[in-house]
């Protein structure tokens, strides 16, 4: 049977856990909002893949569909079912921040989806994921609800062989993990804050968000404490790993927080006209900078709706001996480095569809056949570039390394913003080198210097954000407009287009 997930299944005890657990197979289907083919196709299937399924198995859209989904299913049993057992929610599969995270806290990559979930107790959170596609669900679909039939009560081990017979080596095994559960637990509680009619302080919102703005503040204070690196100093690629996980986590804390405010103050989040060529993922991570930025935003100003921050959220320094001293417009003392994150992490993608892909045609590469994509055959020597000298070391950064985290995938593993940016500067001034003809035929000309420039001030924002002090509403804010800048994006997605469409050949 199929149904949304509105009611959280993963607060221990709760009626809507009681309910779900008479399915013996649960299983949770991620999707992008703009993957018209499987969208479509779920659309068309919904009521079908419900009828098949019966009640060995229930599958959940992590979100309500889009209204335009509902309109045709109003009357339908599913529907009628769903009503009656989960409710409605105000949040939908459309919206990419929601999904970037609820994909990001099933374990799964943006580029992944569309997946499924699979468990035979989802709110345990041990599960099972594989790729599906619109020629794919229904098969995985109907295998996995014959389990019970075969085995009665069905185990973890039975999901992974059957789901191994469709999907081959592209199944991820995801053990029980408490701290991804309160995460999921606390995700859709805060949604399901959401009252039109009662606003933000007739829930229990304000207890919500609090609790996600102390450990937000707690985590960052700490991982700075910790940095073992100078401001501008980039650190090696584990560092960076690490610190990225820390900020992408936080960051990810606020988007629920954020997204029920922008319901209840429907002017609260800005929007800007992103580019056509842009990537989905990047897109994702745009709309998720802007939805918490504005959020921030509204948070360090105290207008939302009443609703104010805790005390101690003061201006460094405080207000002096007289609390009268406050001004009304005076801003409190906000980390912006989470609404920061998402446009930087946009830009260092953007760079890597781009310019690393550049550089690797520049190295014999074949494009666009191996774009992101690992080539078996290129010589390790031709996947190293040198790109400067730490403590008498030679750095170089490898342009052809298989993604380790994602294997299964294909892809190569992608460079982080500050080795991209040494690499693309050490590859444009030597003249062994051919990305600058590479570029030119992209284009039409060299990288402008305008480019270049940008991507270093929005990497030094990073590593201060990251390893110095806490990012204040200018730094957001200039990070975004470096980011979305049409002289400084519009070349890198001049030169990804040419790629893919082979003209740099």
């Amino acid at each position: 049977m199929g149904f949304p997930i509105k009611s959280n299944i993963f607060n221990a005890g709760s009626p809507s856990q009681r309910y779900f657990a008479r399915f013996p197979i649960q299983v949770a289907i991620l999707f992008k909002p703009n993957d018209t083919s499987f969208t479509e196709y779920l659309k068309a299937e919904f009521a079908g893949l419900d009828r098949n399924t019966g009640e060995n198995l229930a599958f959940f859209a992590v979100l309500d569909p889009p209204d335009e989904w509902l309109q045709e299913h109003y009357n339908s049993r599913w529907w009628q079912t769903y009503q009656q057992t989960a409710g409605r929610s105000s949040f939908t599969t459309n919206e990419r921040p929601l999904m970037l995270e609820i994909a990001r806290l099933f374990g799964l990559p943006w580029h992944s989806l569309p997946a499924i979930v699979v468990s035979t107790n989802l709110w345990q959170v041990e599960h099972v994921s594989c790729p599906t596609s619109s020629k794919h669900l229904d098969i995985q679909l109907n295998e996995l609800a014959r389990l019970p039939k075969i085995y009665g009560v069905p185990n973890i081990g039975h999901i992974v062989t059957t789901l191994e017979a469709i999907c081959g080596d592209q199944v991820d095994y995801h053990p029980p993990n408490e701290s991804s559960r309160e995460r999921l637990r606390t995700f859709y509680n805060i949604l399901n804050t959401f009252a039109p009619e009662r606003g933000l302080e007739g829930t229990d919102y304000r207890y919500e968000l609090g609790r996600q703005l102390d450990v937000v503040e707690n985590s960052l204070d700490l991982l700075r404490r910790n940095s073992r690196f100078q401001q501008f100093e980039e650190p090696d690629f584990a560092e960076i790993g690490s610190v990225d996980a820390v900020i992408e986590d936080v960051a990810g804390r606020l988007i629920a927080p954020a997204s029920v405010a922008a319901r209840v103050l429907q002017d609260l989040q800005n929007s800007v006209e992103l580019p056509e060529l842009l990537h989905d993922e990047s897109a994702a991570m745009i709309e998720t900078s802007l939805l918490v930025g504005s959020f921030l935003e509204n948070l360090a100003e105290n207008s939302l709706g009443g609703l104010g921050p805790l005390g101690r959220r003061q201006p460094q320094g405080g207000y002096g001996q007289n609390p009268a001293r406050r001004r009304t417009n005076q801003m409190l003392d906000i980390d912006f480095t989470p609404s920061a994150q998402g446009a930087w992490k946009a830009f260092e993608l953007e760079v890597n569809l781009s310019m690393i892909q550049a550089a690797r045609a520049a190295r014999d590469i074949a494009m666009p056949t191996y774009f992101t994509l690992y080539d078996p055959a290129l010589p390790p020597q031709r996947g190293t570039v040198e790109t400067g000298r730490r403590r008498s070391r030679v750095i170089t950064v490898d342009i052809n390394q298989l993604d380790w985290s994602d294997r299964s995938s294909g892809r190569h593993r992608f460079i982080s913003l500050g080795d991209a940016l040494y690499l693309v500067r050490a590859m444009i001034d030597s003249p062994k080198e051919n990305l600058d003809l590479v570029i030119q035929k992209a284009i039409g000309k060299s990288l402008p210097e305008r480019v270049l420039d940008a991507w270093e001030e929005i990497f030094r924002v990073r590593n201060r954000g990251s390893h110095v002090h806490r990012l204040d509403r200018q730094d957001y804010e200039r990070v975004l407009e470096l980011a979305l800048a049409p002289d400084v994006l519009r070349p890198l997605l001049k030169i990804k287009d040419a790629i893919l469409q082979g003209r740099i050949l």
